[in-house]
Order: C-alpha cells, then sequence, then structure tokens
C-alpha cells in the first residue's frame, strides 16, 4: 500500500511538472534587442524598467541592449547570435535618426521584426519594420488645414539639419507648394546664433503661423525665443509637456494622456510582444488590420504598410489651463510615401541626406 502512495506521488509530481513544460513550452519564447537611443536617455530608463518588469512575470521573454546603434558591425554582431528554439525581435528607437541608423545596420536582407516606437516621417518601407508612433501624415499633415480653416498666412517653417526636421521640411514645402502658398518663409537654424532670425516673429501683429520642426534641446530653445509671439506656433517634434506655455504639439493620445506619448507607443508596441508570445493570431505572417484593446480604446495595425491607425490632436498650454485647439474625428490611416512624388524620390531624398552627412543620420 505504501509503494502504492509512492508511484502515485510520483506519478502526479511528473503529471504536473509535463502540464507545465507543456503550458510554457506552447508559448513563444521571444528575445528582445533593445535599442538604445541615446538622444533619449529618460525614456530609455523608462524602457528598460518597464521591459525588466514583463521579463519578471514572463519566463518566455529575455532581452540585451544594443548599445550604439550606430556601429553598423556592432548591430550584425549582436543580432546574428544564435538563440536555439527562440524568435528575437528589436524594440525601440524614439527618433527617425536611430530608427534610419538600425535599418542601415540590418539592410535589405533582415528578416527579423524591428518594432519602432517613435514618431517619423515615413518615407522607408522596409517589410520587417513595423511602425507604432504616427507618421507625417497622422500627425503634422493636419496642421495645415487647420490654418487654413482659421484663415491664417501661410507658415513661417523654422528647421535645422537634423534628419527628422529635413524630411519633414521638404515634405511641408511640398504640400503648401501643392496648396498655392507660394509665399512662405523658410528659416533653417544651425548654430544658436541663428535663433535672432525669429526675433521680428516676435513683434508680429499680423496672422502669422510658424512651425517648428526642429527637435530636442535646440525645438526648445526656438520655443523659448518665440516665448512672447502673438504668432500662433505648432511643433512637429517636440512632444507635449505641461510645463510648455508657448504653441500647441501634436499628440497621438486623448487629452489625458497627452503627456506621455512616448511612453504610451512604447507600451503599445511591449504589449504587442505580450500578445505575440500568449496568441497564435499574432504572428508577424498573419495579421490582416490586426485590432486589440489597450488603455480602453482599440488600437488598430494596418497590415499593409505595419503601421498603427491614429487620432491626433494640437495640444497646448494657455493661461494654465489645457487647450485643444483640434482633434480629429476618427483615427487616421497611415500613409508613408506622400503621392506628390514617387516613393522612390521619397528614398532617394532619404539617401542623399546620409551621403551629404557622410554616412551619418545624426542625432
Amino acid at each position: 500500500m505504501k509503494l502504492f502512495q509512492i508511484v502515485c506521488a510520483f506519478l502526479l509530481v511528473v503529471s504536473v511538472s509535463v502540464g507545465i513544460w507543456f503550458i510554457s513550452s506552447s508559448f513563444s519564447k521571444v528575445h528582445i534587442y533593445l535599442v538604445n537611443d541615446a538622444a533619449s536617455p529618460e525614456l530609455m530608463t523608462f524602457a528598460k524598467n518597464q521591459l525588466e518588469s514583463i521579463v519578471d512575470e514572463q519566463p518566455q521573454l529575455s532581452y540585451s541592449l544594443i548599445d550604439d546603434p550606430s556601429n553598423t558591425l556592432a548591430v550584425q554582431d549582436h543580432i546574428h547570435q544564435t538563440i536555439d528554439d527562440t524568435d528575437v525581435m528589436i524594440l525601440g528607437c524614439f527618433t527617425e535618426a536611430c530608427k534610419l541608423n538600425v535599418i542601415t545596420a540590418l539592410g535589405q536582407d533582415n528578416t527579423i521584426p524591428f518594432l519602432f516606437t517613435g514618431r517619423s516621417n515615413g518615407l522607408v518601407s522596409e517589410s520587417y519594420l513595423w511602425n507604432f508612433g504616427p507618421v507625417f501624415n497622422q500627425s503634422i499633415q493636419p496642421i495645415l488645414g487647420v490654418i487654413d480653416r482659421m484663415g491664417y498666412e501661410p507658415p513661417v517653417l523654422v528647421s535645422d539639419e537634423s534628419v527628422s526636421a529635413y524630411l519633414t521640411s521638404n515634405i511641408l514645402k511640398d504640400l503648401m507648394a501643392a496648396k498655392g502658398w507660394k509665399e512662405f518663409r523658410y528659416i533653417n537654424i544651425e548654430q544658436d546664433f541663428e535663433l535672432a532670425q525669429l526675433e521680428e516673429l516676435i513683434f508680429t501683429n499680423t496672422k502669422k503661423t510658424v512651425i517648428n520642426t526642429v527637435c530636442q534641446s535646440k525645438g526648445e530653445r526656438v520655443l523659448e525665443k518665440l516665448a512672447s509671439t502673438k504668432a500662433l506656433v505648432f511643433n512637429t517634434c517636440l512632444p507635449y509637456r505641461k510645463t510648455y506655455h508657448q504653441g500647441y504639439f501634436s499628440s497621438v493620445l486623448y487629452e489625458r494622456h497627452a503627456d506621455n506619448e512616448q511612453e504610451y507607443i512604447f507600451s503599445l508596441a511591449l504589449y504587442f510582444v505580450q500578445l505575440y508570445i500568449t496568441n497564435d493570431a499574432f504572428k508577424f505572417n498573419k495579421l490582416v488590420n490586426l485590432e486589440f484593446p489597450i488603455h480602453n480604446q482599440t488600437v488598430v495595425m494596418d497590415y499593409q504598410n505595419r503601421h498603427i491607425w491614429h487620432q491626433v490632436l494640437f495640444i497646448g498650454n494657455q493661461d494654465n489651463q489645457t487647450d485643444i485647439l483640434y482633434k480629429s474625428e476618427a483615427l487616421i490611416r497611415p500613409v508613408v510615401y506622400h503621392q506628390l512624388r514617387q516613393p522612390t524620390e521619397w528614398e532617394l531624398m532619404v539617401q542623399l541626406y546620409w551621403r551629404n552627412h557622410n554616412g551619418s543620420w545624426g542625432i
């Protein structure tokens, strides 16, 4: 009898172990190569914390860091390490320069999915690229319609030599010319002393608009320079912050989330990874306008170009209160290439930037 009990206990342990193994092995094992975007240190801290907390909960998930995406050979060596019985993905980048660095390193023959978590101008369509942030037609192009409806003059376009501002400005120039706005002014800010070109806008009394395409700290200095202007200022690259007291910012979130857009986009991609691990419908070769709920809203991934449909609003701070200048009525389908030029022309524009900057995408 005692022997029988021992055998039964042993079989129970084996069956439970097999059951646990079967459940865990039925889920996909995934290794994430997290890309370090040096231009966004605070967001990188957030990304690492989020990823580590999920790794603790999901034994099927692991990750390592790609420290310098501009080092092509190091990226290639890192991602080509063999991990048995494990799917691999590349996750991250919050800036256009980081995204283009990764794509350059991966090359045309890459098959590893790259989940990009920033906003961009589009203009690249690699089959392995999955874009979770907004593209130009979602977050920037609606600005021109708002300016038109409000009866303002054609905008002053402020840019610099960063790849993001360069591409944004060139698309805007095409679109404004197509609208018949031939008399718009273009100001290029490469050095801080060139900010003086903005001084005449501070004292304007006409219905002027300014589109600031400059990113990061230089974009903030442009905004500070225009702090006392009466012109309507739109910012295409700076994310909305409650601390800004001037201008409007595009955001793909509802009002209550608008100051966390970049964290939200990363969370979208990370949630997608979790679904990939646990749900067979979320495999990269099976997507057909995939919809999934997050933060009490439905997210749609466009199966044709692997970009997210987004709803956009233009939000700012006026008199210490949040002000919504515009909100799209519905989700906007992402467009990777604008029809004013052929895709090959846009791609050539991107490559010319790289060549003219000595094989660098900058920061």
